[in-house]
């Protein structure tokens, strides 16, 4: 089983703010994800999720990156927290050999 996977990429808190590359950086183990952003000092945010307050993770796919949102319980948290990955490949497979499940999204549908 894979302890720790550790990479840099940006990030969407809502409400509190948004990072792009290299900004953020996701620090994943089996027992937590921690979220730190850092733009140069001015902008900070570090969030945590224990296992046991993580709902979901759900594939997000984005114009330029695909990334994780993750669903969670914790109230002083942003509702909507979102890591944005070059290699959403890499990723899913570290989150999914430490024993985290990765919904999938549905693709997008233009039209009606």
């Amino acid at each position: 089983m894979l302890t720790e996977h550790i990479e840099r990429g940006g990030a969407w808190f809502f409400p509190g703010g948004c990072a792009t590359w290299p900004f953020v950086t996701l620090h994943a183990s089996p027992e937590q994800i921690r979220l730190e952003g850092n733009a140069l000092g001015i902008w900070r945010r570090k969030y945590e999720f224990g296992r046991q307050q993580i709902k979901s993770i759900e594939k997000q796919i984005g114009l330029i990156s695909d990334g994780i949102c993750i669903k969670h319980s914790i109230k002083d948290c942003p509702q909507v927290t979102i890591f944005w990955t070059f290699n959403y490949r890499a990723l899913k497979k570290a989150l999914e050999a430490m024993g985290y499940t990765i919904k999938e999204s549905k693709p997008w549908k233009f039209g009606v």
